[in-house]
Parts: C-alpha cells; sequence; structure tokens
C-alpha cells in the first residue's frame, strides 16, 4: 500500500489532520491485453505514445476505443496528469485556473484529435448504452481504481482488462489524476466527538466488507454496519479493485495540489 504521508496529503495541512480518505482514487492504464496482440499494439507508456495508439486504431481498427471523454471527471483523466493548473490550491483560500497553460493546452491538443476520428468516445461510460456500444470495442482506457471494482463487472468478460501504471509525459517525471476518494470529516459540532471520531476511523477500513448497500430504512440492519448502510446507501461508492502492484505506485505519482 501507498505510505500514509502520500494518501492522507489532500487532509494534511501544517502537520494537522482534518479528514480521512475513504478510498483511494488513482488512475490507471486500462487494456484488453488479447486486443492488444490481436491487433499488434504494445501498451503506451506516454501520452504521446497513447495518442500515436489512438490514430493507429482510427485507422486500422474504427470503432474501437482508447479512451473516453465524456464524464465530469474528464479533466480529471486527462488535464491533471499533464500538470494543468484547472483547479489547483495556492493558498488558504486562492485556487488558481488557468486553463491557457501550455501544461493545460498539450493535454486538450492530445485528446481533441482523437475525439474527432472516435477512438475516444464523448460518451459517459455510465450510460444507458455506452455497454451495448462498446462492451466488444475497449481496447484500452484511462480511468480510476476504482473502474475495476464498480465499472467492468457486467461491462465486460471477467479477465479481458489489465491494469498497467499510469501515462506520462515524456521526458518529465511521472504523475497521473484520481477520481473521487471520498473525504470523511467530523462536525466541530459533533455532540459525542470521541464517538464521531472512533466512526471515522472505522469507515474507511471497513465499507468495502459491507454485505450490500441496503436502500430501504426498513432494511437497514443494526450496529454500526447498519449505521453506515443508512448513511451512504444514497450513493454510489468508489471502491478499488484488487491490490496489484500498481496500487500503490501509481497512487504516489498522483500530481498534488489540486483541490477537492
Amino acid at each position: 500500500m501507498a505510505p500514509a504521508n502520500v494518501t492522507m496529503a489532500g487532509c494534511t495541512i501544517n502537520g494537522t489532520v482534518y479528514c480521512l480518505r475513504n478510498d483511494l482514487a488513482q488512475n490507471l492504464f486500462w487494456y484488453n491485453s488479447d486486443l492488444m496482440k490481436q491487433f499488434g499494439y504494445s501498451v503506451p507508456t506516454t501520452w504521446q505514445q497513447w495518442q500515436a495508439l489512438g490514430e493507429q486504431v482510427a485507422a486500422h481498427h474504427p470503432g474501437y476505443l482508447v479512451g473516453s471523454a465524456g464524464d465530469t471527471w474528464t479533466d480529471d483523466l486527462y488535464l491533471w496528469p499533464s500538470r494543468c493548473p484547472a483547479n489547483d490550491v495556492v493558498g488558504p483560500n486562492t485556487i488558481e485556473i488557468n486553463l491557457s497553460s501550455p501544461n493545460c493546452t498539450r493535454a486538450a491538443a492530445l485528446v481533441d484529435p482523437l475525439i474527432k476520428d472516435g477512438s475516444v468516445t464523448l460518451e459517459s461510460v455510465f450510460s444507458s448504452t455506452f455497454d451495448k456500444t462498446y462492451t466488444d470495442k475497449i481496447l484500452a482506457l484511462v480511468g480510476p481504481s476504482w473502474y475495476g471494482a464498480d465499472l467492468f463487472p457486467g461491462l465486460v468478460p471477467k479477465g479481458d482488462l489489465a491494469a498497467a501504471d499510469p501515462l506520462s509525459w515524456a521526458g518529465q517525471k511521472p504523475a497521473t489524476g484520481e477520481v473521487g476518494g471520498g473525504l470523511w470529516f467530523m462536525s466541530s459540532h459533533a455532540k459525542d466527538p470521541a464517538a464521531a471520531a472512533a466512526m471515522l476511523t472505522w469507515l474507511p477500513g471497513h465499507l468495502r466488507g459491507l454485505p450490500r448497500l441496503r436502500r430501504r430504512p426498513d432494511e437497514v440492519g443494526s450496529g454500526a454496519e447498519g449505521a453506515v448502510a443508512a448513511i451512504v446507501a444514497p450513493a454510489r461508492l468508489g471502491r478499488a479493485p484488487r491490490p496489484c502492484r500498481w496500487y500503490s505506485t501509481s497512487w504516489e505519482r498522483v500530481q498534488p495540489g489540486r483541490g477537492p
């Protein structure tokens, strides 16, 4: 696992911890190894290689995807890894947004041609038609670690997609973004701070162990698990896939400085 000083960086200010992370949501490069071999492609390691792959796919295997840009977190997939200052915390009350930065325009110049040629879709991966259109057409996707547990089951056959290290810009230190990774806070108005603190320290390590998230109040069980189910049932949880060698290394590449 990634060290705490890395995973908790966004929750720690001047040595004081203000929140706890629910999960890690670092981006990975997901790909279909069988299709890669069948088509004669190599798994890219840089963004430039990824763009070249998309151009080849559009020319020789039209209809297949190397990415998606149809969700609200698209900037986290492509702009953040490019160190684009789209939402950078630069002070206690200051956020920098500068989409004219070269780090932003280079990312846009990388993705836009692939959107135009169809190898990157503008359809959301959670749309009602994505599975019907692309189930057998996913050559690759840039996406968070929780895709492995929350997107791919039911979308592609088990074992079809593998995970590789996040893409990096050639000649630069590797960096990536993240999608989600919720934060738990305790209110300063809590009537029982000790109990609230105990709940917060329990939540991050146990949510994935819940048998299921119950939707109706009359279905919520008793005890801590029942209480958590009642709290989180309305929301879709992002969960990381089973630990693998990319889990900690990819998290350490998350570019710091972004606002929540």
